[in-house]
C-alpha cells in the first residue's frame, strides 16, 4: 500500500468516527435513552432551603435511613457461603441450578397444576435487568407494542424508548384504589393489533396498590380473550399490609402466558445486592422460544454476583415469618402517619395504599395556587426542603409521590412542613 493511500485511509477512518464538532459520536440507542426523574430534577434547578435539613421523600430505597434492615441471619449465611469457597467462580449464565430450583419451588402454582422447574427461571442482576431481558426477548423494535400502566414506574417507558419498542399507557383508577381501568385496557387491545403484551406492577410503585384476586381474574380473562402475554412485575410481592393478601397473577391462570419478574431487593431490604429473576409460566407450551431466548440473552451478562445469588435459598426458605410480618406492620404504620397527616391539609388528598412503600397525593388546583405538580414539588423543595417526586415522573400529572420508609419522626416533620407550605399557597 502506498504511503498516500495509507494516510487517506487513516484520515477517512478518523472522520467516520467523529462528528462535525470533532467529538466521537454515540449510538442512536443512547440518544433515545432518557431518565424522566433525572430530567425533572435538572428542570427543577432549585436548591433546598439552607435553613432546614432536607427530608428526601423521593428515594425508593428502604435501606437509606437504616430503620429497615435485612433478616438477621443473612450476614452469617453470607459468611458461611463465602467460606465454602464454592462460589468464587462463574455461575451458569442463567444462575446456579440449585438457586433456580429453589425459586421454581417457591413460585410454582398450587397442585395439581404442572410445577415449575429450574429451566423456567433465569437469574438476573436485579429486577430491572429481568425487565430488560423480557423486553429484549419479547418485542421486535419498531413492530411490536406493549401497554404500560399509568401511573407507572418510569423505567418501563425508558426501556421502551431506548430499545425502539412502541408503547401506550392504560389507566389506573385512583377512585378504585388504583385498579386497572379494564374498559380502557380492552379498547386499546382492540384498537392496537400490534400489542403483544400488557405489563402490570403488583404491588405497585408509585401507587401502593395491591390487586385483589377478583380483579386479577378479570384482567386474566381479558388477556386470554385477546390472546396477549402478561408481564407481571412483582418486585414488591408479599408486601401487602396486614390483612391484605397478595396474589401472583401466575397462580390464577392456566391459559395466559406469563413472564413474572421479581427479586430480593425490597422484600428482603437488600436492593444493592442486585439479585432478580424472570420466571416463565407456560402451561400451554407456547413460550418455548421465549424460554430459550431468555437463556440466550443471559449469556451476555453471566447473571448476578455468585455470592449474592447463592443466598437466595436461605432467604426464601429460612427467613422467619415474623420478619415479614414486622415489615408489613411497620410499613402500614408509616403509611398511616403520612395519610393521616395529609388528609388534614386542605387541597391535598392521599389515596391510601394497601401495600409497598408509596403514597400518591392529589393536588387540588382549585385550592392551591400552583401551575402543576412540578411547580408544587419545586417550590416545596425550595421553601421547606422536602423532596417529593411530581406525578409527571409517572405519567400522571396533578399528583405527587411520597416514599414512606423514612423514620416516623421524619415523616411527621415532613407532613408538618407540607401543611405549613400549603397554608401559605392557598387561593
Amino acid at each position: 500500500m502506498s504511503p498516500r493511500l495509507s494516510l487517506f485511509r487513516r484520515c477517512f477512518h478518523r472522520a467516520a468516527s467523529l462528528t462535525e464538532s470533532g467529538e466521537v459520536g454515540v449510538s442512536e440507542l443512547v440518544k433515545r435513552t432518557r431518565n424522566p426523574i433525572r430530567e425533572l430534577v435538572d428542570r427543577m434547578g432549585v436548591k433546598p432551603n439552607p435553613k432546614k435539613e432536607v427530608i428526601p421523600l423521593s428515594i425508593g430505597d428502604p435501606t437509606v435511613f437504616g430503620n429497615f434492615t435485612p433478616p438477621s441471619h443473612v450476614f452469617d449465611e453470607l459468611k458461611r457461603i463465602y467460606e465454602t469457597g464454592r462460589y468464587n467462580g462463574y455461575a451458569h449464565s442463567s444462575g446456579y441450578q440449585e438457586v433456580r430450583s429453589c425459586i421454581a419451588r417457591r413460585f410454582s402454582p398450587p397442585s395439581p397444576s404442572p410445577q415449575l422447574t429450574a429451566n423456567d427461571v433465569v437469574l438476573t442482576s436485579g429486577c430491572s435487568q429481568a425487565l430488560d431481558y423480557c423486553f429484549s426477548v419479547l418485542f421486535e423494535p419498531g413492530t411490536d407494542s406493549v401497554l404500560l400502566p399509568r401511573p407507572g414506574f418510569p423505567l418501563y417507558q425508558t426501556m421502551c424508548e431506548s430499545k425502539g419498542i412502541h408503547f401506550s399507557h392504560y389507566n389506573l383508577l385512583p377512585e378504585k384504589e388504583w385498579e386497572i381501568d379494564l374498559e380502557d385496557l380492552d379498547r386499546q387491545l382492540q384498537s392496537q393489533p400490534n400489542v403483544k403484551a400488557v405489563l402490570i406492577n403488583n404491588p405497585s410503585n408509585p401507587t401502593g396498590s395491591v390487586f385483589s384476586k377478583e380483579h386479577l381474574q378479570d384482567l386474566l380473562f381479558l388477556l386470554e380473550k385477546r390472546g396477549k402475554v402478561l408481564i407481571s412485575d412483582e418486585i414488591y410481592a408479599d408486601m401487602g399490609f396486614p390483612g391484605v393478601s397478595f396474589h401472583s397473577a401466575s397462580s390464577l391462570s392456566e391459559n395466559v402466558p406469563i413472564l413474572s419478574v421479581g427479586g430480593l431487593a425490597k422484600q428482603f431490604m437488600i436492593p444493592g445486592w442486585r439479585v432478580g429473576w424472570v420466571i416463565v409460566h407456560d402451561r400451554q407450551n407456547t413460550m418455548g422460544g421465549v424460554r430459550n431466548g431468555l437463556g440466550t440473552v443471559a449469556t451476555i451478562n453471566l447473571g448476578p454476583c455468585s455470592l449474592a445469588q447463592a443466598l437466595v435459598p436461605s432467604l426464601l426458605e429460612k427467613t422467619p415469618a415474623d420478619y415479614f410480618e414486622d415489615v408489613k406492620i411497620r410499613l402500614e404504620e408509616h403509611a398511616r402517619v403520612v395519610c393521616g397527616g395529609i388528609e388534614k391539609i386542605e387541597g391535598l388528598t392521599a389515596v391510601r395504599p394497601r401495600g409497598a412503600m408509596y403514597v400518591m397525593v392529589r393536588v387540588d388546583p382549585s385550592v392551591l395556587k400552583f401551575e402543576d405538580d412540578e411547580e408544587f414539588g419545586r417550590r416545596l423543595l425550595e421553601e421547606e426542603s422536602v423532596f417529593v417526586l411530581p406525578g409527571a415522573c409517572f405519567q400522571y400529572k396533578g399528583f405527587f409521590r411520597i416514599v414512606t420508609t423514612p423514620p416516623i419522626g421524619m415523616l411527621e416533620e415532613a407532613v408538618n412542613r407540607i401543611a405549613a407550605f400549603c397554608s401559605r399557597h392557598r387561593l
